[in-house]
């Protein structure tokens, strides 16, 4: 029989509290994805539409199981259509999604009663998914001892220089003589002070007793990351935050809605058909604002954080309030095993078994998008790994493509990878991933390439189709090889993955 809680007595509301999480995350997903891929011209953009309709709905009545089932749902199909190449926040959605819509389902299949399905929801899969946060922790301070992380061109450096140059503050910080140079011991101070913060946060996590220091902690991290000008940076953010629902006791939950009801500025839904006028009006008013000033188009990724930042900064104000606020003894459970193993479907433990293994990837030549490096600048050369004590365990890059360049085309795509092209550091594509890149895109393609280093060869799809560019690779090659760029000279790459 599962163990009766103290929650039982008096509404719980765990599940509607994470639902409200996973609605705002994915409108702060989705609104990262409409602002990079409408810049790069990519229709995906438009996923933000029923992100916003489908987050609404769960936002108008966060106690609907189905309607969070709903969200889950079109989440995990757009995270499976887009497999294998994930961002870190896209591989820790798809895992939630999974394992969250398994609990959903058993709980319309073994519970009757509204209240009860909820609960018994949120028993099954909070477990899996406060062991995906501990393990992502775990892997981002794993991941940062390596040698390059403490570098000139570590990820410290690196953040500053992006955020100057983002903000427009390069310029000024120069005239003003506040500039930094990339040996300064400042980089290396902050980098200790980001690995020490990340390491302690999966043992506070672990313990009741530490627990609401590691959330506190956990809040202004995040908070500090979304001063990084960059729309993955904030939406991973914005994940993490989500998921740190989990871990708040129901009496933190009762405690901010006695709050708000008591409140005189009550937070009251919009409808669905509110939320899918939103929507529309977000749309299209950015198509419109797009189509009359064009030079706007670049700045979208930014807009998409700042909209981000908009969103969340209050919750995760509210939520740091909220449990600073709560006392020690809210935090103590009878069991504390409910908080890491369900009571029921125990199996869904395999799912943070896979987050444990996405991590592990940054040590083989498997495509690792989804390691949870965090910027960590780790890397598994074709001769090695940069890791202070874990070696590179599997070969399967052989180190001998030289790389290619394209040198003109004519193609949107492929123009992005013209010279330095999209990337922050000089590289070439490896030979796989230009086929990778022609074969998925229609017509008749046409580029010029130089391929190690030897002499230009210009082909068109109609005219030379046996040209080995218009070759696919194959179907494990694709999905498994890592690497899609190779630096031009011997400086790492800053936060490579």
């Amino acid at each position: 029989m599962r163990p009766r809680h103290d929650s039982e007595s008096t509404s719980d509301l765990r599940f509607q509290a994470f639902a409200i999480a996973w609605a705002l995350w994915t409108i702060a997903r989705y609104a990262a994805v409409a602002g990079q891929y409408f810049k790069q011209g990519h229709p995906s953009w438009f996923l933000f539409i029923p992100a916003v309709m489908l987050g609404g709905m769960v936002l108008s009545r966060p106690d609907s199981v189905a309607r969070l089932g709903l969200l889950m749902f079109f989440t995990l199909t757009v995270c499976l259509f887009e497999l294998p190449f994930k961002a870190n926040q896209q591989a820790l959605g798809m895992l939630v999604c999974l394992v969250g819509l398994i609990g959903i389902l058993h709980s319309f299949l073994r519970v009757d009663d509204p209240e009860s399905r909820r609960r018994h929801a949120f028993e099954v899969f909070a477990p899996s998914l406060r062991i995906l946060v501990v393990i992502v922790y775990f892997w981002a301070f794993m991941h940062k001892l390596n040698w390059d992380y403490f570098s000139d061109d570590g990820c410290a450096f690196y953040f500053y220089d992006l955020i100057l140059e983002k903000y427009g503050l390069k310029t000024l910080v120069g005239m003003v003589g506040l500039s930094l140079p990339p040996e300064s011991a400042i980089f290396l101070v902050v980098s200790i002070v980001i690995l020490l913060w990340e390491g302690a946060l999966p043992v506070l996590l672990l313990f009741t007793r530490t627990r609401r220091l590691g959330l506190l902690l956990m809040l202004v991290l995040h908070a500090l990351f979304m001063a990084v000008p960059d729309n993955f940076v904030g939406a991973f953010s914005a994940t993490m935050w989500a998921m740190a629902a989990c871990f708040v006791p129901n009496s933190t939950w009762l405690r901010l809605r006695k709050a708000l009801d008591e409140s005189r500025f009550g937070i009251r839904p919009p409808s669905i058909p509110t939320w899918f006028v939103i929507s529309l009006i977000l749309c299209g008013g950015a198509l419109l604002v797009t189509r009359a000033f064009p030079a706007i188009i670049r700045h979208l990724p930014n807009i998409s954080s700042a909209f981000i930042i908009a969103l969340w900064i209050p919750v995760a104000a509210t939520m740091f309030a909220a449990i600073a606020k709560t006392p020690s003894t809210a935090w103590k459970r009878r069991d504390g095993r409910a908080d890491w193993i369900p009571y029921s479907l125990k199996w869904t433990l395999v799912f943070p078994l896979l987050g444990f293994m996405l991590g592990a990837m940054l040590y083989s030549d498997i495509r690792n998008e989804t390691g949870f490096a965090m910027f960590s600048n780790m890397r598994s050369d074709p001769d090695r790994s940069n890791h202070f004590v874990i070696p590179r365990f599997s070969v399967m890059n052989d180190g001998e493509d030289g790389g290619v360049r394209i040198i003109e085309t004519e193609d949107e795509t492929l123009t992005l990878f013209v010279g330095e092209g999209m990337r922050r550091y000089p590289s070439r594509l490896t030979w796989f991933e230009l086929r990778r890149l022609v074969a998925r895109l229609p017509g008749d393609v046409s580029l010029t390439y130089q391929r190690d280093g030897g002499e230009m060869i210009s082909v068109r799809r109609e005219i030379d189709p046996e040209d080995p560019v218009f070759q696919p690779p194959g179907f494990l090659e694709s999905r498994l090889r890592i690497f899609n760029a190779i630096p031009d000279d011997d400086r790492m790459c800053p936060c490579r993955h």
